[in-house]
């Protein structure tokens, strides 16, 4: 970023600029990604829109990172919240919202017939493959190259940078430290939409006791049902459970999810995200044979259960906000296909803007999520995404179509909610052609 630039964002942002040195004194990190790679601290969000502390309103594009599908504040959220709030945040007992909240979800999605909650996607991926294993028996786990489930062990590795191997046989390596060696042996890496894949499914099929992936990779969002359904085929096969892991797709690509949307039923299923409104909230569904392994009985040691148990598991504040955002959802069906078509003309638009301007800009996306890359090549796998130079090329961007009014994800996600209009998308195309301006 230009000198002049940085003054002009330190002159309009003089209060986060502030926040920002007294949070540096005491706090290792001012939100959820990144050790203060950030200047801006937010005070408030409604419909599309998000207010800084210094009264700068932006079109927001980055959603609380993809949770909220209905908007900032939707009134029919922070009405339930609200008055769940009131009744007592915290009860460590059951309570009415948790049991509507699971049978929204267990009526909403092909195959499931039991929920367990946790507090995030990062649990609920955790419990899962803990599940697999104390169903199958078998200790290793497949996970796809390029492919993010949070931030336990089994998650860390190959992660969204990882290039390690060939793409017909990915090696398994720790993205970040504290991961050793025995966690890396019990993770057999794959590639998505690669036919070797399968090959190697075939030599390890004895000892995996899943296969964990993102239905829709959110660094390569793209569409691949022939290769998910013959991995269904091959994990009912050998006797493999097939987790989805929905965190960010369950409820935004539709009222049912990936699941839905591709007509593929896995045999666990983790949310996150969505479907709690912007509340933190994460969940393990699937069929009761696979779920009764689940146990919250501390009594009940083995090997045959998984304890799951959490203090603020089924949060009655969190429930309650889960149940408004999916009865809304489940009433007003029609607004995905209004939602998708609004995501299309905003990427047209930008394609467009880019292409006369010269600037090398395409867009990969489903529903109303996408991501955008700045190369030529073509792109048929997560590893070519080319993830870390495009996000280092989409971070340049971010930066100055914040100073432009404009505020994207830190993940290289756009995501849009029921409430962006078109007024928006157009303001938001002129302020990209702005910003391309700038940089080029």
């Amino acid at each position: 970023m230009k000198v002049k630039d940085r003054e002009y964002l330190e002159q309009k942002l003089k209060v986060s600029g502030q926040l920002l040195e007294r949070g540096k004194k005491c706090l290792l990190s001012h939100y959820t990604n990144g050790n203060f790679s950030e200047f801006v601290f937010f005070e408030s969000g409604k419909g599309s829109k998000i207010v800084d502390k210094d009264g700068n309103e932006y079109i927001d594009y980055a959603m609380g990172l993809g949770p909220l599908l209905l908007g900032h504040a939707h009134p029919d959220i922070v009405k339930a919240a609200t008055k769940a709030t009131i009744e007592g945040s915290v009860h460590g007992f059951g309570n009415i919202y948790e049991v509507e909240f699971a049978k929204l979800l267990v009526d909403a999605v092909p195959g499931i017939e039991k929920v367990a909650f946790t507090n995030s996607g990062t649990e609920a991926t955790l419990q899962a493959i803990k599940c697999a294993r104390a169903i199958t028996k078998r200790k290793k786990i497949g996970k796809f190259e390029g492919n993010y489930h949070g931030t336990h062990d089994y998650a860390q590795i190959s992660g969204r940078n990882a290039t390690s191997g060939n793409i017909e046989d990915p090696k398994s390596v720790a993205d970040f430290g504290g991961i050793y060696k025995e966690v890396l042996d019990n993770v057999i890496t794959l590639s998505m939409n690669v036919d070797e894949t399968f090959d190697k499914i075939e030599r390890f099929k004895d000892e995996l006791a899943c296969i964990i992936l993102e239905p829709l990779p959110l660094m390569c969002p793209l569409e691949m049902k022939d290769f998910i359904k013959r991995l269904r085929d091959i994990t009912k096969q050998y006797g493999i459970l097939l987790i989805f892991d929905e965190v960010v797709t369950g409820f935004r690509l539709g009222f049912g999810g990936a699941i839905e949307y591709f007509g593929i039923v896995p045999d666990l299923v983790t949310y996150g995200k969505l479907i709690g409104g912007g509340f933190p909230v994460g969940a393990v569904a699937g069929p009761d044979e696979y779920m009764k392994v689940l146990s919250f009985n501390q009594m009940s040691y083995g090997k045959d259960k998984v304890y799951l148990t959490g203090t603020f598991n089924g949060n009655p504040v969190t429930c309650a906000a889960g149940v408004a955002t999916l009865e809304y959802l489940k009433n007003n069906k029609n607004v995905y296909g209004e939602m998708e078509k609004k995501t299309m003309y905003l990427r047209t638009k930008l394609e467009e803007a880019a292409k006369e301007l010269k600037f090398t800009f395409r867009t990969l996306g489903a529903a109303s999520l996408f991501v955008s890359y700045f190369h030529e090549g073509k792109i048929e796998n997560t590893r070519a995404a080319r993830w870390k130079s495009t996000m280092q090329a989409f971070m340049i961007l971010r930066r100055h179509m914040l100073k432009n009014g404009v505020i994207l994800s830190d993940t290289g996600s756009y995501f849009l909610s029921t409430e962006h209009t078109y007024e928006d998308c157009d303001k938001t195309v002129q302020i990209f052609k702005k910003t391309l301006e700038e940089i080029i």
